[in-house]
């Protein structure tokens, strides 16, 4: 009936375009087309069978008219029905019905709806005949994904057993280009799902974040202010009867006003806390060594008593980021650095500088009092202190270096033995100006 080999490479180039096309839709009209310009048949209908509804429906058709094709393609989805399945009409792997006029009661009500059955008729059984009917199975393994009608053969002839062979073999590639598509499909579903519940999330957790700042803000304020008046009645009595009072009462009203003071600290750095997470992170050039040594001179101050000796290694005079977030993630550093320091020794602080292919890193080392690497995870938490608990702090400054070196996608890490300093590491992202 037609050149096997010519049709062989054309079912192998259009088997190219099938595995390129992942939308199901776009993917059947393109093996219509196919049918119908480059195999040989006039026309040519898809139907999908769905093992989750138990339900076909034609899915995509070509070579009729457009208003049969959009009276095929809108019919109603029918139940699965194997009326076609009878030796007679068996050939290879598929069915072929001849003289399907004489037939028609095996076929259900819907699907006689969307059949196409012309009117002629020859005498020469070599031709194709008006009520001819063909459906290659579409399947993948054992499954039927569907069925392939083809009707008109361009050359008028019937098909023979190796032109129904070379359309099984065109069926088996297009199975595999459907599979692709139900399976891309399925993942483009639910990425979409994903998607649009990840943005219901983010927006639930930015309405939580929101109430929760406003409650810390409202909180602390609320507080505060109580805090502000006890701490000023407990000075004026001290005032009016400071002579009266033994040492005892003396060094209690000492440790009120130093837990009025420290409870004041902590409400002050809750709210700073809460603020630098929507803080600005504007990106702009600047000069790391003069920001670390700012941040040294700002922490060194709050320390005077200590004698400390400071120096910065590195080669990297400007970076591109956040300059705000850096002040924090440093300023911090260098603040615990001098604060966690021993008694008896000078405070020792080296900063370091690396630039490395996808960004730098810095490390800041101390030969402080150093921590104990059980409880590392801990430190980085809001509140948690395992330092000196003699010097004054909330447990919310690294809490804030974690927080900040999240914000410019980096990371963070501490090297440290007990008694032997600790060495802080985070590294942030190489960025290129606009």
């Amino acid at each position: 009936m037609r050149n096997y080999q010519d049709l062989l490479l054309k079912i192998l180039e259009i088997s190219e375009k099938m595995r390129a096309n992942l939308d199901i839709s776009e993917l059947l009209d393109i093996i219509c087309l196919a049918v119908t310009k480059n195999l040989g048949w006039g026309q040519a209908v898809i139907v999908l069978r769905s093992e989750g509804t138990k339900i076909s429906r034609p899915m995509a058709a070509r070579g009729m008219p457009d208003n049969i094709r959009e009276k095929i393609l809108k019919s109603s989805p029918s139940a699965w029905t194997q009326w076609y399945k009878i030796p007679e009409f068996k050939i290879s792997n598929s069915f072929y019905a001849r003289e399907m006029s004489n037939h028609m009661d095996i076929v259900p009500k819907q699907i006689k709806e969307r059949m196409l059955i012309g009117n002629g008729v020859y005498e020469d059984l070599s031709k194709w005949q008006g009520d001819d009917f063909l459906m290659i199975p579409i399947r993948a393994k054992n499954r039927w994904l569907g069925i392939l009608n083809v009707d008109n053969p361009i050359d008028g002839k019937a098909p023979d057993i190796e032109d129904i062979r070379m359309l099984e073999l065109f069926a088996n590639q297009v199975s595999i280009a459907i599979r692709n598509a139900q399976v891309f499909g399925k993942q483009k579903d639910f990425n979409k799902r994903l998607a649009i519940e990840i943005e219901h999330k983010t927006k639930q957790l930015e309405e939580q974040n929101f109430e929760l700042q406003t409650y810390i803000s409202s909180l602390t304020h609320d507080l505060k202010t109580p805090l502000v008046s006890i701490r000023a009645l407990i000075e004026i009595l001290v005032e009016d009867i400071g002579f009266e009072l033994s040492e005892d009462t003396k060094e209690v009203i000492k440790r009120l006003i130093g837990n009025a003071n420290k409870m004041n600290r902590l409400l002050n750095d809750l709210v700073s806390y809460y603020n630098i997470q929507k803080s600005s992170t504007r990106k702009e050039e600047f000069d790391i060594c003069n920001l670390i040594t700012e941040e040294y001179n700002r922490a060194r101050d709050m320390f005077p008593y200590k004698n400390v000796k400071f120096n910065i290694e590195s080669d990297i005079s400007t970076i591109y980021n956040s300059k705000l977030v850096f002040s924090l993630i440093i300023g911090n550093l260098l603040t615990n650095a001098i604060k966690f320091s021993k008694d008896d020794d000078d405070v020792q602080i080296t900063v370091t500088i690396e630039e490395e292919p996808s960004g730098y890193l810095f490390s800041i080392k101390d030969n402080g009092i150093g921590i104990d690497m059980r409880y590392v995870d801990k430190i980085f938490m809001l509140f948690e202190r395992l330092g000196d608990k003699k010097e004054k702090g909330t447990g919310i400054g690294l809490a804030t270096v974690k927080k900040m070196v999240e914000k410019i996608d980096g990371k963070l890490w501490v090297e440290s033995e007990m008694g032997k300093g600790a060495t802080f590491y985070f590294t942030a992202p190489l960025i290129e100006k606009d």
